[in-house]
């Protein structure tokens, strides 16, 4: 299969399951040395970061000479003490903290009592989201600890399960610990509207992107640092949901974007197209050149949203005409295409700001609402059956997310199926606007 095809394959399989984030290198060898010692005590050379501050309910244990295991609540983290590890019974604590580490991915785990040695090497398990690595790739995480000067000391020898989508390191003994990421993907913006633009630009760690070889023990553990931003020269090229992207392949902006490369450093400005892609988020990715460790995708999400949105049976209109009206406790909207047709526009008497609202069968003072797709040719939210009179309702739902208040934007949503007769049609509407007040 080829580079092509492999990136193709990736980013349909992350539409499908949702998950955005990146694929192993391209080739078979590592990314990073194997390691032959476990952690080991290295001099502060690095920067050093302030200690993490709780962030989570800590788990205390106590373990004796016979080991044993300390899993968190949400699994995220397992500690695997064995067999002769410690001498006697130790109570043993993992608190979850903030993680101030370079590059840190999730959160940290301060783990006591700090700087304790054990007699056998421990196991820590951290089993990692999609959320986790977007903008970066399992194969690029690798393990620290923050040593007694406040500077974190990295490891590369990390081990990965992909179908359990665990990641995993043997520690000598116990301190703040961290998996980091030694390549990723920032981005100023992970929410843009159509025609916005967003800047990503490739960091790494510095030291941990050119190993001297397979032997190489140095670059076992090595201080962390601010990342650093890489050479363009290391990118082979920039993709938007698996298809090349950037200089001299633009025939894909109408579909999902365009790309925009900086020719000296990894860096790229992504223009988002006209309307909402149909494939969204929109999966930004850098193949990244690692030498003689072969190649790495580090998978970016970008959510196209936009802020208006009319959608009435197979019309779309991506920047409608909006006006909201509150006249003591009622809302009335109107959400309209400049054309003046499609049209969608409701009432809801007794308006109370956040929340969601329905539109049952319409007797006396109720939400109401209608769609209206060209002139004369008008849609409501639901009919009655013509041989047994039962309402039948259009599941309409009014979804208010913000509400300011007088002078401040209001953010909704509309959708359902509307009916002339019993013909349906679907209706999705977006709107943000700031509503007209009238006493």
């Amino acid at each position: 299969m080829t580079i092509e095809q492999s990136i193709r394959t990736l980013a349909s399989a992350l539409m499908l399951t949702g998950s955005l984030w990146a694929i192993s290198a391209c080739e078979t060898k590592p990314v990073n040395p194997e390691p032959t010692t476990p952690d080991t005590v290295q001099p502060a050379t690095g920067e050093p970061t302030e200690a993490g501050q709780p962030a989570g309910m800590p788990v205390t244990k106590t373990i004796g000479p016979a080991g044993g295991v300390i899993m968190l609540p949400d699994n995220h983290l397992t500690l695997t003490i064995p067999a002769g590890a410690v001498t006697k019974e130790t109570t043993i604590t993992v608190q979850p903290i903030e993680n101030k580490a370079f590059g840190g991915a999730g959160q940290a785990y301060q783990i006591t009592p700090n700087e304790l040695p054990l007699q056998k090497a421990a196991t820590l398990s951290w089993q990692y989201t999609p959320e986790d690595l977007d903008g970066s790739a399992p194969e690029a995480l690798g393990l620290a600890y923050q040593d007694k000067n406040g500077v974190w000391q990295g490891r590369t020898d990390v081990k990965l399960d992909k179908a359990q989508q665990t990641a995993s390191a043997s520690v000598s003994h116990l301190a703040h610990w961290s998996f980091y990421e030694q390549f990723q993907i920032k981005v100023d913006r992970k929410v843009i509207a159509p025609t916005e633009q967003a800047n990503l630009v490739v960091y790494y760690q510095l030291g941990a992107s050119d190993p001297k070889g397979p032997n190489d023990l140095e670059s076992l553990l090595a201080p962390l640092t601010p990342l650093k931003t890489l050479s363009a020269s290391r990118v082979v090229r920039w993709t938007i949901n698996g298809v090349t992207a950037g200089v001299g392949h633009s025939d894909n902006y109408a579909n999902a974007g365009q790309l925009t490369e900086d020719r000296s450093l990894a860096k790229a400005a992504y223009d988002a197209p006209t309307r909402e892609p149909e494939t969204n988020p929109v999966a930004i990715a850098a193949e990244v050149d690692l030498k003689q460790f072969g190649r790495i995708i580090l998978v970016q999400s970008i959510q196209v949203e936009s802020n208006s949105l009319l959608q009435v049976g197979g019309q779309t209109d991506s920047n409608p005409n909006i006006s909201l009206t509150v006249t003591g406790k009622e809302l009335r909207a109107v959400i309209m295409s400049g054309m003046g047709v499609p049209m969608v526009s409701f009432v809801i008497p007794n308006y109370t700001g956040k929340g969601t609202y329905s539109f049952p069968e319409p007797k006396g003072i109720v939400n109401q609402a209608t769609a209206v797709v060209d002139y004369g040719n008008g849609y409501t939210q639901g009919y009655y059956h013509p041989v047994t009179t039962e309402w039948i309702s259009g599941n309409v739902t009014l979804t208010i997310s913000e509400h300011g208040g007088s002078g401040k934007p209001t953010r909704g949503t509309i959708g359902g199926t509307f009916f002339k007769g019993t013909s349906g049609i679907g209706v999705r509407v977006k709107f943000k606007a700031v509503p007209v007040y009238i006493p």
